[in-house]
């Protein structure tokens, strides 16, 4: 699938591997899964998100929402509305959004392009994790506080 150009270029950020991170990449997964990533540009993220809640394509890994022109307060507010509800879809819902810096090892995460809205597979995102945290050092480059956002939290949708 083609992705949009800032997208494509996020993803192989993402993807390279980084010597902060003992020579492994931010997402872990990406160039994996590469192949199974939907993105699709929409001015209404709400209905389609709504959507794919409903119409999750079984054989993709992610698919990624996103616009120009939606603020983090709104993905936050779609995330708070929704991620009960996507929990007992088995769907991890979470955003990313050019204003909101994140960082691993002081290694930004975040996009510069758009609002993402980010869509997965709960339970294969948890074990997942599991793999990682039990293979690799990953996760010891996260803070504390990151990883109880995302993984801790992620575990309690359950």
């Amino acid at each position: 699938m083609k992705h949009d150009i800032n997208l494509q270029k996020y993803f192989d950020y993402l993807a390279t591997p980084l010597e902060m991170l003992d020579g492994q990449s931010i997402c872990p997964f990406i160039s994996k899964f590469k192949d199974k990533i939907v993105t699709e540009r929409t001015n209404d993220i709400l209905l389609r998100l709504k959507y794919y809640l409903e119409n999750y394509p079984a054989d993709k890994k992610i698919v990624i929402l996103y616009n120009e022109h939606i603020t983090a307060q709104e993905l936050d507010n779609f995330v708070q509305s929704f991620e009960k509800y996507a929990a007992t879809k088995d769907l991890w819902i979470a955003f990313d959004h050019p204003t909101c810096y994140n960082t691993i090892n002081n290694i930004k995460t975040n996009n510069d392009y758009y609002g993402l809205m980010l869509i997965q597979p709960l339970t294969e995102l948890i074990t997942k994790s599991k793999q990682i945290l039990a293979e690799t050092n990953y996760y010891s480059f996260w803070d504390n506080i990151y990883y109880k956002e995302i993984v801790e939290k992620r575990k309690n949708l359950k």
